[in-house]
């Protein structure tokens, strides 16, 4: 039979029980008929229950109407209600089958009298006096279960499971009936609490046992009571854990020394834990033990398993670092047992990485295997130990000063020979630590101190060597004087000897010429007073041999900085390389400048010997010429004019390039080198403690750079300190290497030397500035060259023939040859002025405009001062 027949049979039968006789069977059709609709209705709409009832209002008017049936109302408002919170008509007719079984063993099996029972489980004498008038009455829906959730589907058209009920006594307790039938009866009994409580002892130790069979999971028996299930669940939470914790791979915890500290603890609180197990379920007293009293005694143990467990995890996926600063947020928590067991926890896995600290800070020493597995905050790399912030735990407050006291401590046991005292140094702060508590008992703040004293001490003996014993400063200057060409003097000199090898192709060169160019430089310049130890630094050397370049283009200095300083100069930004290219640019600054004065004197000695005769002749000319225009010129005539004129066209010329490599190279020596230069050694330079630094802020006016005044503590007992008085401010590794390293990029990375950054390039033109730069010095070194080829035509000119005697004439023995001769020397002269003007004086004017735009509108107010001064 189908579903939907079966609900309404049974849905028929039911209203027949709740409806009087007074109806007939035609008004219980209808009414079985509607009550169907409204449910078909209801499951396959989104109706409402309420809405469903209002579509009943016409049998509520019927029975609210007569008094005496208001309770028929009830009961059928409720049954519908039931029906209406099924979900389907299949739903419906289980629920209304189980219904009807149910009722109908009630009504046979109904005994005479009731007995209700209270809360404490004795007879209730007010049930005795009900009387059921009306048996088909009893069944209503208000007495069974609302939902399906109470009846299983198991049971579903089927007779009741249930056991057949009994009569009770009154008076006697519920209890008395209960328990007999909960544990005793063969088909319906429970297991006993005490039978679970010994199979319990085995289960919360990770082991199996006949009740509850214990593998990767717990089975459970289903004839336990739901209070009884309740608490087991909660007690196999610690049997789950436990067994999970102790079967875990110890290969998951052994490698690392924080690890293998958390694992050994984890071992140890497990242990406590059987312990604890143990005796709970001791022998003598396990007969009176309860599940209640079980859980109770093992409530701290499972919190701490708990905790356990999910460090246990947390260390498993989370780096060292990070899985120590998580032990140090727990150890802040405020549940008391939880803060004590973090606590134990982290100065447990913390000792280790202590250790590690300890060993650096005392000794400079750290195991590159071990800052791997432990993610330690310092590293090796290719240049050494690294300071990695990111890896830093949140309760290390002092990194930075830790690791540059285990750096310097290296420093100066390995490169500056200072054993003895590194030794010592350690051996004062162990000690000291010590007497303090060390790392674990001592108080942040105290132990912060600690650090500064210790960070304070080994900076001043750093300094003190490198300062006093190596000549850190000194070493700088010397960078200064011979690289940066202070010393413009040895410069010309290593110019003038390197003129007659140096312009020849770099294949001849040897190294004993570029030695002989040194020494020879040296000797005729001031720098031959310099220490022997220095100038033995100081190389010439070539930077690459290619056909066809001459040696100026390869030629380079380079100076040697004294060991162990040069950890600090040149160190692993290679700054040697800085200092090599601002050299070299100078360096071709200078020969050009040295070039153009050698031929300005060249020049005016031509002028004051051999082209005397041709200007004076010029000259008369040129009064003749003002005295009569139609003047006729001889070919002599012609010559001596056009030969002044190109003379001192070319004199003009030179004194221009003159003037501008002069400006470009004071602004280079005074505004960029010698003020970066001046600012490295304010920087370097000892400030008294109570100096008061003020400088200007964003609106321009001065304050204090600290913000305040410091106070004076002369006053106060100063503790002995052993510091060393320094002459220049103290400062660690690090700082010192920043500090060069910006210096000289400072120099070399100027925005009028620098070809990385946009803001280098003209906002005009769109070159960087070197770029105009370079291609001005190529010019000129193109007008060096045509000028020393006029200067060599013309003194062939004037060696073949005395262009004039005293009395005007020509004197020639081959006339017709040296025409020949003088014309064909006219030829390149003017070919010489043509390249002249198109080539140098066209390509110089229109550069050297575009130059001085881009410096006129920069935002930079030296450059802008550069600008206008080439203008002029």
């Amino acid at each position: 039979m189908e579903s939907e027949q079966i609900v309404i049979n049974y849905l028929f039968r039911l209203l027949r029980s709740i409806v009087p006789d007074d109806f007939d069977a035609n008004f219980i059709h209808k009414l079985t008929n509607d009550v169907y609709t409204l449910l078909v209705r209801s499951y396959t709409s989104s109706m409402s229950t309420s809405q469903c009832l209002a579509s009943l209002s016409e049998y509520r008017s019927i029975f609210a109407h007569i008094p005496a049936y208001t309770y028929v109302w009830d009961k059928l408002e409720q049954t519908t209600e039931d029906l209406l919170s099924l979900k389907s008509t299949d739903d419906a007719a289980r629920y209304l089958i189980k219904l009807d079984s149910y009722e109908t063993n009630k009504q046979r099996q109904l005994p005479s009298r009731f007995a209700q029972y209270d809360s404490s489980g004795v007879a209730n004498n007010l049930g005795a006096s009900t009387s059921m008038t009306n048996p088909r009455h009893l069944l209503s829906s208000p007495g069974l279960p609302s939902s399906t959730a109470f009846l299983p589907s198991s049971t579903f058209g089927l007779h009741s499971s249930r056991p057949p009920s009994q009569s009770f006594s009154l008076g006697e307790p519920l209890s008395k009936h209960l328990l007999p039938f909960y544990y005793h009866n063969t088909e319906y009994g429970l297991i006993p609490e005490q039978e679970m409580i010994k199979s319990l002892a085995f289960t919360l130790i990770g082991s199996t046992s006949e009740i509850f069979p214990f593998d990767d999971k717990i089975k459970v028996p289903t004839n336990i009571s739901y209070g009884a299930m309740g608490l087991l669940y909660q007690l196999f939470e610690p049997a789950l854990i436990y067994k999970h914790l102790k079967t875990m791979s110890p290969r998951l915890l052994a490698n690392s020394q924080v690890k293998v500290a958390f694992s050994s603890f984890l071992q140890k609180e497990l242990f406590q834990y059987t312990t604890l197990v143990n005796q709970i379920f001791n022998p003598a007293h396990i007969e009176s033990l309860t599940l209640r009293y079980v859980r109770l005694q093992l409530n701290d143990s499972i919190v701490k398993l708990r905790m356990l467990l999910n460090l246990t995890t947390q260390i498993q996926t989370l780096p060292i670092n990070e899985f120590l600063s998580y032990l140090s947020e727990l150890a802040r928590i405020g549940d008391p047992l939880l803060k004590t067991l973090a606590i134990t926890i982290f100065r447990t896995c913390s000792l280790p990485y202590f250790e590690m600290i300890k060993d650096w800070i005392f000794e400079g020493s750290l195991v590159q295997e071990d800052t791997i597995k432990e993610n330690f905050f310092i590293a090796y790399t290719e240049l050494g130990q690294e300071l990695q912030l990111e890896k830093v735990p949140t309760f290390i407050r002092t990194s930075e000063l830790i690791y540059q006291i285990g750096k310097s401590l290296l420093y100066l046991k390995n490169q500056c020979n200072e054993m003895k005292w590194c030794i010592d140094f350690g051996l004062k702060y162990r000690q000291l630590f010590v007497s303090n508590g060390d790392f674990l008992d001592m108080a942040a703040n105290k132990l912060d101190r600690l650090v500064q004293q210790q960070y304070d001490e080994i900076i001043n003996y750093l300094c003190y060597v490198l300062y006093e014993k190596y000549g850190l400063v000194k070493e700088i200057s010397y960078l200064h004087q011979l690289l940066l060409m202070n010393k413009g003097d040895f410069i010309n000199s290593l110019i003038v000897k390197g003129l007659p090898v140096l312009n020849e192709s770099s294949s001849t060169l040897s190294s004993h010429h570029l030695m002989k160019i040194l020494q020879e430089s040296i000797e005729n310049s001031s720098i031959r007073h310099f220490p022997t130890e220095v100038l033995n630094r100081l190389d010439a050397r070539i930077l690459e041999m290619g056909h066809g370049n001459i040696g100026w283009d390869v030629f380079t200095l380079d100076f040697q900085v004294k060991y162990p300083l040069d950890n600090i100069l040149d160190g692993p930004t290679h700054n040697s390389r800085e200092y090599l290219r601002m050299f070299n640019f100078l360096l071709r600054l200078q020969k050009v400048n040295y070039l153009l004065n050698v031929e300005w004197l060249e020049s005016n000695s031509i002028r004051r010997s051999s082209l005397k005769h041709i200007e004076k002749r010029s000259k008369m000319v040129r009064r003749q010429l003002k005295l009569d225009p139609n003047y006729a010129l001889s070919v002599l005539d012609s010559r001596c004019v056009w030969l002044s004129k190109t003379f001192k066209r070319l004199n003009i010329l030179r004194n221009e390039f003159i003037k501008f490599v002069n400006i470009i190279t004071s602004f280079f020596d005074l505004e960029i080198i010698e003020k970066k230069y001046r600012k490295l050694l304010e920087a370097l330079a000892k400030t008294d403690e109570h100096d008061i630094k003020v400088k200007r802020n964003a609106k321009g006016l001065k304050v204090l750079e600290s913000g305040r005044i410091k106070i004076d503590k002369t006053y106060l007992p100063q503790p002995d300190k052993a510091h060393y008085e320094l002459k220049y401010s103290a400062y660690n590794l690090d700082e010192l290497t920043k500090l060069h390293y910006d210096y000289i990029t400072s120099i070399t990375r100027s925005r009028l030397f620098d070809m990385h950054s946009k803001s280098s390039k003209g906002k005009n033109s769109g070159l960087y500035y070197i770029e105009q730069i370079d291609s001005f010095i190529i010019t000129i070194n193109q007008f060096i060259s045509l000028n020393e080829e006029f200067n060599s035509l013309l003194v062939d000119m004037l060696s073949v023939t005395e262009m004039l005697r005293d009395d005007g004439y020509l004197d020639f023995e081959n006339k017709d040859r040296y025409d020949d001769y003088l014309n064909s020397i006219d030829v390149k002269l003017n070919k010489l002025m043509e390249k002249l003007t198109v080539d140098i004086i066209e390509s110089f004017e229109d550069n050297l405009e575009k130059f001085t735009e881009d410096l006129t509108v920069d935002h930079d107010e030296t450059l802008r001062c550069l600008g206008i001064m080439l203008s002029n």
